[in-house]
């Protein structure tokens, strides 16, 4: 009985050391979780308070550039004027605004593209100085070429300025001139500070008028598919408001409406979890070093090192494969699943084995997990091939021209009782004027084109519209 207890003594005393790190482990993981969750919050919170800022900011602007609109010419009105207005007609708007503002009304009104801020004077400069800045540079050019004829030629010894006797030294009149030159910038400088500042409302540019505000970019972006969006995006990549293909608005009404259950996943957040999970396995590895013998610490840290690499590969390894599978193009998928399933259809008729016509969610649970691999049996509409090319290289782009007209025949073609497949000849057409032609070659006809297939979406949209609204009671 006493050599029993005597070898059941080490052995408890052993157990709670051996938990001791385990405990220490799991606390520091809890508290590193616990602290990225409060980077991940506050994060959040700016970037709503970013957002905010921005949409009342642009709410401001707005007022104002309407308050512009109803004057006669030339439309401007002083900030001070303009700020009474604010507060007499928007009062809730400005006492939200207050709340979240960083930047003076100066500094939101001027970053407008619509409206300019400055004296009456800037203003006015503002107003003739895009009529006359070609006809002072066209004289400016004369006027020094005549002046270097002029002192090329002749030496006018009216001006040249006779020595001082008295003092044996050239008088300092340049220098007279040139201090009397900067005290009059200088005054001419604290005159206009101190002057009124004014808003005036100025023509917006092209891309504006064609494509208006973030609210028409989200309403258009509402009624088309995702690739669509993706197009569309790359198309007004110019203008100002290019937060209008990322934003989450437009993808969570999207996802509702093919994917009811599915929710968008950050990838930052990916990345973070994969890190805690990271520290959790490290700062385990380092307590079960701790707990291990003096004796055998050499041999089992390193077997245990080359164990958790080998694992940590393999995890690598297959997360790559499973990413390489799943990133697959959306046309091309669509495509693959086209002809997948008109192959599938053919073939049905003649074997009752085979399965039958997928559903949507079965499609996708398929592609999902990997079983269904569409391929893309057409070629794409923008490549060709030929014997003069092959040696130098498989494949290669049609002409700007032929594509060009290829997708506004295209595009022209396409009507309402049109079928499928005219549909996505059309936009396999469009997605070539798009993205396969490079640089700003015809940029005019392609903009035109795709304008065009805008227009014509835009009266399918309206047509389904009706109907919806003639069948409800």
């Amino acid at each position: 009985m006493s050599a029993t207890s005597a070898a059941a003594a080490p052995a408890a005393a052993a157990a709670p050391a051996a938990a001791a790190p385990a405990a220490a482990a799991d606390w520091l993981a809890a508290d590193a979780a616990a602290e990225q969750q409060r980077e991940q919050q506050q994060q959040k919170k700016k970037r709503k308070e970013l957002q905010q800022l921005r949409d009342k900011e642009e709410q401001l602007q707005l007022c104002v550039v309407l308050q512009l609109q109803r004057l006669q010419h030339p439309r401007m009105m002083s900030l001070a004027a303009a700020s009474l207005l604010l507060l007499q007609q928007q009062q809730q708007l400005v006492a939200d605004t207050l709340l979240l503002l960083r930047r003076s009304l100066q500094e939101i009104l001027s970053s407008s593209s619509r409206l300019f801020v400055g004296t009456k004077r800037a203003c006015e400069e503002r107003m003739n100085y895009l009529q006359q800045q070609q006809q002072q540079q066209q004289q400016q050019q004369r006027q020094q070429q005549q002046q270097q004829q002029q002192e090329d030629e002749e030496i006018d010894w009216d001006k040249v300025e006779i020595r001082n006797e008295d003092t044996l030294c050239w008088p300092k009149k340049i220098q007279q001139q040139q201090q009397q030159q900067r005290q009059q910038q200088q005054q001419q400088q604290q005159q206009e500070e101190d002057e009124e500042l004014f808003v005036m409302l100025q023509s917006p540019p092209s891309h504006e008028l064609a494509l208006g505000s973030k609210g028409l970019q989200r309403l258009i972006c509402s009624f088309l598919e995702p690739p669509d969006i993706l197009r569309f995006s790359r198309v007004c990549r110019a203008t100002l408001e290019l937060q209008a293909a990322t934003d989450e608005e437009i993808w969570s009404v999207l996802l509702r409406r093919h994917f009811p259950k599915a929710t968008l996943v950050n990838p930052d957040e990916q990345l973070q979890q994969q890190q805690q999970q990271q520290q959790r396995a490290a700062v385990r590895d380092k307590g079960f070093f701790q707990s291990l013998p003096n004796a055998e610490a050499g041999h089992s840290r390193v077997a245990a090192a080359a164990a958790a690499n080998e694992q940590q590969q393999q995890q690598q390894q297959q997360e790559q494969q499973q990413d390489s599978c799943k990133r697959l193009d959306a046309e091309t998928w669509c495509s693959g699943l086209s002809s997948s399933s008109s192959s599938s259809s053919s073939t049905s008729s003649s074997s009752s084995s085979k399965a039958g016509r997928l559903s949507s969610s079965q499609a996708f649970r398929l592609w999902q997990t990997g079983l269904l691999q569409p391929e893309q049996q057409q070629d794409a509409p923008w490549l060709y091939s030929s014997s003069s090319s092959s040696s130098f290289y498989s494949s290669s782009t049609l002409p700007v021209g032929d594509l060009l007209q290829l997708a506004a025949a295209r595009v022209s073609g396409v009507r309402t009782a049109d079928p499928l497949a005219a549909h996505q000849a059309a936009l396999r057409a469009l997605f070539a004027a798009a993205f396969k032609i490079k640089g700003d070659i015809c940029c005019s006809k392609r903009v035109s084109i795709i304008l065009q297939a805008l227009q014509q979406q835009q009266l399918l949209i309206d047509r389904e519209v009706r109907k919806q609204a003639s069948h409800k009671p």
